[in-house]
């Protein structure tokens, strides 16, 4: 059984995925995707959240391997938890 995360107000997490374009790791914004993890849109709420997943899942021509991964709150944005979300792809 694989554990799924779901984002609460003391756990915050983002939307990442893979560019299928350039191969690049990228982040959802409140707007599109960058590879800078510090500007992805924090999601605090498990509906909000899902949503963007589906939105997220809803572009197969852009890209792939949709995660909603965990992060904490950084003096400059959203910090990954995970060694391997924190380095590009």
């Amino acid at each position: 059984m694989q554990f799924v995360f779901l984002p609460t107000a003391a756990r915050p997490g983002v939307i990442r995925a893979d560019d299928i374009v350039n191969g690049r790791r990228v982040w959802m914004t409140e707007t599109g995707w960058t590879t800078d993890p510090a500007q992805a849109a924090l999601h605090e709420d498990e509906a909000i959240a899902e949503l963007a997943l589906l939105r997220a899942m809803g572009q197969p021509d852009r890209i792939a391997a949709v995660q909603l991964v965990e992060v904490r709150r950084g003096a400059n944005g959203p910090e990954p938890l995970a060694g391997r979300d924190m380095t590009p792809a």
